[in-house]
């Protein structure tokens, strides 16, 4: 009975087989086919501001099932608002949907990401963060100068350092090339070392996509194993009694690895960056943050705002500081860091105030006299901290770079810091400081450990 019952089965099971293999498949089986019984696939887009309002899109692929998909956004990273629900018909191919944000606080930071849910099951994606433009304050009037007075500062908010730094470069690029994240060694002997020379500061250059694990960065080098290993390296730096600069050096838009100095911070990813760096390091009082490293061939206006394809300082800073971080924060200026003739005018929006200007000053540069520094840094020194993050020269001697330690001194420069701490580089091609990571000098390295070991910090 039982087999006579199981073969009927059987045949059943054959008969419904081949009406099925005869009939046309129903809409249900033919949007299941190659994509189906997996969760959407999401992707956010882009964030296009336009003062108060926002416009943000992002992609969903239903993976073949009946999908609603939604915009999620708040003023936190736990978001809490829903700006609209798309219901998505089934399909192996992916739809863009969009949603206008409006009544935004401009410098505020905003974080959102696309979710979808489907009977399979919900995907979100990534939390990302956007910055309406602060409005600029409002210009004082000239105040025409007394031939017989001389420049007051302003008021300074205290507790910026004084810094005498050096560069070590490598995490810039080690991890996008996938090779390592140092070149050269950073262990407490190495740090050692640099202390041996009156160093109580390193700037280290970061990779916008090894910190975010995006763009192909290999899984190695680049997200968590790229934050631990940084991260680690900063308490190294910070046990020796050394404060640590983090500089947002190598960057790139879309989806296109970091592998070279852009402009200017990119929407799509240089706010994320920033608001998860600020999130790790947060009222840390011995880690600085170097919001762009040599801003180049943008406005003065881009460089404090941003527009649709650049994030402004204003931008980066609003996010930083929505991350609940109270670090200072330095903004290189243009002309690759060399140009702070419009940087008051220009002054980003911080509501903390502790914001330095940044300047990157070689013998090859345009302001590379005293003549110039003191008509074009010297007067920024006195209304905000400066910040020389970058400095050299490219003839294997020290003379010019002496020479702008004992300015810099001389007009209250608050941090210096020549570049750069690595024996793979040449002291012309660096220039480097060093020939080995046990700390023999260069000339040029020469002439700089002698400056502060005469000059302690």
């Amino acid at each position: 009975m039982v087999k006579r019952s199981t073969a009927i089965a059987a045949a059943c099971t054959v008969l419904a087989l081949g009406i099925a293999l005869l009939a046309p498949p129903s809409a249900a089986t033919a949007a299941a086919g190659p994509c189906g019984g997996r969760r959407p696939a999401v992707a956010n887009g882009a964030a296009s501001l336009d003062g108060t309002t926002a416009r943000v899109t992002a992609k969903v692929n239903p993976k073949g099932a009946r999908t609603r998909a939604t915009i999620e956004w708040g003023t936190t990273p736990s978001l809490g608002r829903r700006a609209r629900v798309v219901s998505l018909r089934p399909r192996c191919s992916a739809v863009t949907i969009s949603a206008r944000l409006t009544g935004l606080t401009r410098g505020k930071a905003y974080y959102w990401r696309v979710a979808a849910a489907s009977k399979v099951g919900r995907s979100t994606a990534r939390t990302r963060v956007f910055v309406p433009a602060p409005a600029p304050a409002a210009a004082a009037a000239p105040t025409p100068p007394t031939p017989t007075s001389t420049p007051t500062p302003t008021e300074i908010p205290a507790g910026f350092p004084v810094l005498h730094a050096v560069n070590k470069s490598g995490t810039e690029y080690a991890c996008a090339q996938g090779w390592g994240f140092f070149d050269g060694a950073t262990d407490d002997t190495a740090i050692a070392v640099m202390a041996g020379w009156g160093i109580n500061a390193v700037r280290v250059p970061l990779n916008e996509d090894c910190w975010l694990g995006i763009n192909g960065v290999s899984t190695a080098y680049g997200g968590t194993p790229y934050r631990l290993a940084i991260s680690a390296f900063v308490a190294r730096l910070k046990a020796h009694g050394m404060t640590v600069i983090l500089d947002l050096h190598w960057s790139a838009p879309g989806t296109r690895l970091a592998l070279s100095q852009e402009r200017m911070a990119d929407v799509d990813h240089s706010l994320d960056f920033w608001a998860s760096v600020a999130a790790g390091f947060a009222d840390d009082p011995q880690v600085v943050f170097d919001l762009f490293n040599e801003p180049n061939s943008i406005s003065w206006q881009v460089w404090r705002d941003g527009d649709a394809t650049y994030a402004g300082m204003s931008q980066l800073i609003a996010a930083i500081r929505a991350a609940g971080a109270d670090n200072w924060v330095i903004a290189n200026g243009l002309e690759w860091g060399n140009d702070l003739r419009q940087w008051l005018a220009y002054r980003p929006v911080d509501p903390l105030g502790k914001v330095a200007a940044g300047a990157h000053v070689y013998n090859v540069n345009r302001c590379a006299t005293t003549t110039c520094w003191d008509a074009e840094l010297a007067p920024v020194a006195l209304s905000v901290p400066l910040a020389i993050t970058e400095l050299g020269e490219n003839d294997c001697a020290a003379e010019f770079t002496t020479g702008l330690l004992d300015w810099s001194r001389a007009n209250d420069v608050r941090a210096v810091a020549p570049w750069a701490w690595n024996s793979s580089m040449s002291c012309a091609g660096g220039p480097s400081l060093i020939t080995s990571s046990n700390g023999t000098a260069t000339a040029y390295g020469e002439g700089v450990r002698l400056w502060y070991t005469a000059h302690p910090a």
